[in-house]
């Protein structure tokens, strides 16, 4: 049974529910065992995932796809890229939000290609310079240039896929777990507090 800390960190967590729903709980436990206040997980797949652990989706959150982009991602015609471009912009207005109001003091994700596709850039794009974010990745081992760009992702390889669960993913998702929270205690501590006007 997983506990929080009151006066513990915010962990945002990324990743696609309708494929790693399992694998993203686990971790989400991690997290809070690991001394988190609490965990908002955002859902980006593109098949709506119902359970009690998701903070933010396209399904229950107003306003987080325009009808534009849902009717995009539902159309027979849509593909997989297109549909991660948008879940990615979405995701990133979102993490920017939370940001800014000082609601998050640090940012996890968890994925294969795809999880990490769509967790780099919303870490690149949403978040300054300092603030944590952590990908734990299955082409980690690869060249991340590209993915972490000019920005200070921190990358940690999966070693196996992120598929079921193994003794070996659990110990290197507590070690991801620990990773973050120790490093948005240090932010929330001595770290900027964003202010805005939204």
């Amino acid at each position: 049974m997983f506990t929080s800390t009151s006066d513990g960190p915010v962990i945002a967590l990324i990743g696609t529910c309708d494929s790693k729903l399992s694998e993203l709980l686990r971790l989400r436990e991690l997290t809070l065992d690991a001394g988190a206040e609490s965990v908002i997980l955002i859902d980006g797949g593109r098949y709506p995932v119902s359970h009690d652990a998701i903070t933010v989706s396209r399904s229950q959150t107003p306003g987080f796809l325009t009808s534009e982009q849902a009717a995009q991602i539902d159309s027979p015609d849509s593909d997989r890229s297109g549909c991660l471009k948008i879940m990615t912009a979405a995701i990133t207005e979102h993490v920017r939000h939370l940001y800014s109001q000082g609601k998050i003091h640090g940012v996890l994700s968890a994925g294969g290609s795809g999880g990490t596709s769509l967790a780099a850039p919303v870490m690149r794009e949403a978040l300054p310079i300092g603030f944590p974010k952590l990908l734990v990745s299955t082409v980690a081992s690869g060249d991340v240039g590209p993915i972490v760009g000019e920005a200070d992702v921190t990358m940690m390889y999966s070693v196996v896929d992120i598929a079921g669960s193994n003794e070996l993913l659990d110990r290197i998702f507590a070690n991801a777990a620990s990773a973050v929270v120790g490093m948005a205690k240090s932010w929330k501590a001595t770290g900027p507090t964003p202010t805005s006007s939204s």
